[in-house]
């Protein structure tokens, strides 16, 4: 009725494929929970603080929400850590679901490797002042980043 649709459910919604984005700030409040979620995103701070731009907080928030499930499948005890610190998957698991988990894997690396290449320009060493705070980043061993997030 006069062009209006409260609930979201109408007919003619994806006329406006811009009805579902999120806007900057949406996004920067994802990534920050993606960090406070995944002791290993803190790194990454510095990005979610301090970014104009919603490709790289998504990738902040996505990448929270992979190693969330990753942190599921170790307590249902679907993935373990063999002794060199790898994933491996429970022999038991579906080889369909396996293959999935893999791609989801490899897209946390992805998205690490993204976020560690523009994070030099997010951040910054100050001298420490009453005001600000020294911020720098340590680079972590490439081998296994997902078990990271535990």
């Amino acid at each position: 009725m006069n062009y209006q649709d409260p609930s979201g459910h109408g007919p003619l919604d994806f006329l406006n494929p811009f009805s579902k984005k999120k806007t900057l700030m949406q996004r920067r409040r994802n990534a920050d929970l993606a960090i406070e979620k995944n002791p290993a995103l803190k790194r990454y701070k510095s990005i979610a603080d301090g970014s104009e731009k919603k490709e790289e907080l998504k990738t902040i928030s996505d990448t929270g929400k992979a190693l969330g499930v990753f942190d599921e499948l170790l307590k249902e005890r679907d993935i373990y850590e063999d002794h060199t610190g790898n994933i491996m998957y429970n022999m038991a698991m579906d080889i369909f679901k396996v293959e999935s988990y893999r791609i989801l894997e490899s897209i946390v690396i992805s998205n690490e490797k993204i976020l560690d290449n523009i994070l030099p320009s997010y951040t910054t060493t100050q001298s420490p002042t009453a005001n600000s705070s020294s911020t720098s980043h340590t680079p972590l061993p490439e081998a296994n980043k997902i078990t990271r997030a535990r």
